[in-house]
């Protein structure tokens, strides 16, 4: 299995050539000669290409690298909407952010287990069928009014990149204990449609659910994400007037929240029984063992492009988990 590195300039994310292995570094005029076999992976840096080169680049790429993984780098943010490079059939989008603060061996272990399953689907599925959107889903200058179809649109089976939103509601006391077995019911119900309610711009689906926990599925869409965390923000910000006024509770609440990014194959809410997901895994670990109430925690694979730039001052470093960096967001006081 290979890495090749298609670029003007060879420049790559730090530790990226440690978490890929020995990665090949080639200049652009090759790529017409590149001949990728079964478990390789390639990526084409669009540097410098205004949005008709970097159509034709990334499909002429795409073309070059056949049935085989490839992905797309991005080191100045020039295409508008990162998810369109997905729809398109790649399997990775190095931006901004990663050139800044660099790969491990995680991400790229989810990459080329995103990158086997999707490969899988696309040998599965009847000729001529398209797994994602057509070549009209162009890369950056606003080709696309939306990236995203609507959740009728997502097929059960089929590998796509989401971001996950964990939400998590907490008190002094245990919760059901304090409420009694009706009283929780009750306030379960309320919370679920108030979250539902307070997330509505990001087109949020309430994926998995238990007695004290929620993921939510966000579309891999940058506006949907930022949706997303504005409103978890105001949520937290709000939350002893949501917790009065709007779940009718007589003491205080707090709220976890964290936000992750990956590939996971898809189910209809209530048969997720089966997914075995990396992401899925990571955003339950980062929401249960690590996040705290009161903050946002957003893992390093959430671009951080998605964060509106007048509040990107709230958030600050958070270390480390499982081999992903994080931050997360001030306090904005204690309940």
């Amino acid at each position: 299995m290979s890495t090749f590195w298609f670029s003007p300039d060879n420049r790559r994310p730090p530790g990226f050539d440690a978490a890929h292995g020995a990665v090949v570094g080639r200049d652009m005029s090759e790529v017409k000669n590149h001949k990728p076999i079964a478990g390789d992976i390639s990526y084409i840096d669009i540097t410098n290409l205004d949005a008709a080169e970097r159509r034709k680049s990334i499909l002429a790429f795409r073309r070059r690298c056949g049935q085989t993984a490839w992905g797309v780098a991005d080191p100045s943010g020039q295409i508008d909407d990162p998810a369109s490079v997905f729809f398109l059939g790649a399997c990775d989008y190095l931006g901004p952010m990663v050139f800044k603060h660099g790969v491990d061996k995680a991400r790229a272990r989810d990459v080329r287990t995103y990158a086997q399953s999707r490969l899988e689907c696309e040998s599965l599925r009847p000729s001529g069928a398209p797994l994602c959107a057509p070549d009209a889903a162009v890369t950056g200058g606003g080709a696309v009014a939306s990236a995203f179809g609507g959740w009728k649109s997502v097929r059960p089976g089929v590998v796509y990149p989401f971001y996950f939103l964990f939400i998590a509601a907490s008190a002094q006391m245990n919760l059901k204990t304090r409420l009694g077995e009706a009283g929780y019911i009750a306030f379960r119900d309320r919370l679920r449609a108030q979250i539902q309610q307070v997330l509505a711009e990001a087109d949020p689906l309430l994926w998995m659910e238990t007695d004290t926990t929620a993921v939510y599925l966000i579309p891999s869409v940058p506006r949907n994400a930022s949706h997303a965390i504005v409103a978890c923000l105001k949520l937290l910000l709000n939350t002893p007037i949501f917790g009065y006024e709007r779940l009718g509770l007589p003491f205080p609440i707090a709220f976890t929240c964290a936000v992750h990014h990956g590939p996971t194959e898809f189910a209809v809410p209530g048969k997720t029984g089966t997914i075995v997901s990396d992401a899925v895994n990571f955003i339950f670990h980062l929401g249960a063992k690590c996040a705290q109430a009161g903050r946002l925690t957003l893992s390093s694979e959430v671009d951080r492009t998605s964060i509106p730039a007048s509040l990107r001052e709230l958030f600050v470093d958070a270390g480390a988990f499982e081999g992903r960096t994080l931050i997360h967001s001030r306090r904005f006081g204690a309940i």
